[in-house]
This record gives C-alpha cells, structure tokens and sequence, in this order.
C-alpha cells in the first residue's frame, strides 16, 4: 500500500437537508458535525433518538447500508467496522476510510489500492453524505431538522435488517424527515430531501467476513 500526505488538512463538514420529500427549493447547507457532548432539543421524540445517536461514536459493531442520493436516484452501498474508539473504516463505493486511536487517518481508493494520509470527505460529497453518516452526521442533521420542526417529533418502533430500532419523525416545513437508530446508536434509517439510508445488515461484533476486513484486510479488491 502506497502512502502519500496531503499537505492540507480537509475540514469535515455535514450536509443537511433544509426539508425533505421535493428536491426543487433550496439546495442543502454546510453545518458543522455534532461534538460529543449531550444536549437536548426540548422535544421529547427528537431527544430519545439524539441520546441513542450519541452512542454511536464508541460502539463496537459492523454493518451495511444501502445509501440513496435522490438527485439522480443513485444507489451506493457502504459498508463500517468499529472497534470502540481503537479502530473504524467506512467503505463508501470504491472509497475507504481507516482511521482511529491505533491508526493514523487514511483514504483509500479500493480499486487502485492507493492510500493518502488524512480523510477526506469531497470524495463521496456528491452522494449528499459524510464519512460519519451513520453516527455524528446523523446527530448534526437531527438537531438541525428540531431547530426548525414545525411540531412535536412522533416516535415509533421499527426493524431494520432485523434489529429493533426507535425512530423519530420531524414535522417540517415541506416534509417530514425520519431517523431511526439501534440500541447502540447507529443509525439505522434516514429518510430526507436529499438522501435515503437504510440498513441492511448488522451485528454487535466483528466477523472475518466484514468487519475485521474492512479494517485489517487489503485495500484493493482482489
């Protein structure tokens, strides 16, 4: 695996709808990505989600996602292993992110098995996600849809790749966003404007199959 280092240091930032269902209007803006602190929305649905999103971060878990981009109704999937905070990838297409306490920060391309230090998100910008979409990102974007909830966000239970989740629905000006997160705090459902994320797969533990692969395996695809 070949190594370069960027000389500049990319900023992550988190795509957000401003309303979902129609794509015409105003396009998403730029906010910054959630910090680990607790907070609190006010709104009871919004918040029971937001505390279970927060875990996500330190969870230890594999999964997979299929991830809709509406503007062009493309479909990408992706694939993360977390081991706590030691070690994570994020596969995005042909895009692989390690990083981690234990591994310094690096983007790779699985086709080329090329690698460069520093993670950087432009890469899968036009599929209207981040690296983190399954856990900071979520948070970000959830807080940003209670700042301009128009009511009270309605909870309910659902099952994602058979995992048992609670979900929040956002009333919004034009539409009604939905996160829907597992017991550990990866999201397991978003349904906005710009992207739809559904699991598909998931487990609690890392298996030879995903999640030591994505972290430990070879870059390119054999």
């Amino acid at each position: 695996m070949t190594v370069k280092r960027l000389g500049v240091g990319l900023a992550v930032a988190v795509l957000v709808s401003v309303v979902p269902g129609c794509m015409e209007g105003k396009r998403p803006v730029l906010i910054p990505a959630a910090d680990a602190n607790s907070r609190s929305s006010g709104d009871r649905g919004i918040d029971t989600v937001l505390r279970r999103l927060e875990l996500a971060e330190t969870a230890t878990f594999e999964a997979r996602f299929e991830v809709r981009t509406l503007l062009g109704n493309v479909v990408t999937m992706a694939e993360v292993a977390q081991d706590g905070l030691k070690r994570r990838a994020v596969r995005v297409g042909e895009v692989l992110y390690r990083d981690g306490s234990e591994r310094d920060p690096v983007t790779c391309n699985t086709t080329t098995g090329r690698c460069e230090a520093g993670l950087d998100d432009t890469l899968i910008a036009s599929l209207m996600i981040t690296r983190p979409f399954f856990s900071t990102s979520a948070v970000a974007r959830l807080e940003q849809h209670g700042r301009v909830a128009t009511g009270a966000g309605v909870l309910e239970d659902r099952e994602f790749a058979g995992v048992d989740t609670v979900c929040v629905t956002v009333p919004v000006q034009g539409g009604e966003p939905r996160y829907c997160a597992t017991a550990s705090g990866v999201l397991a459902n978003y349904l906005g404007a710009d992207t739809h994320i559904t699991l598909v797969e998931f487990a609690s533990e890392l298996t030879e199959e995903l999640g030591l692969r994505l972290l430990t395996g070879p870059v390119a695809d054999s």
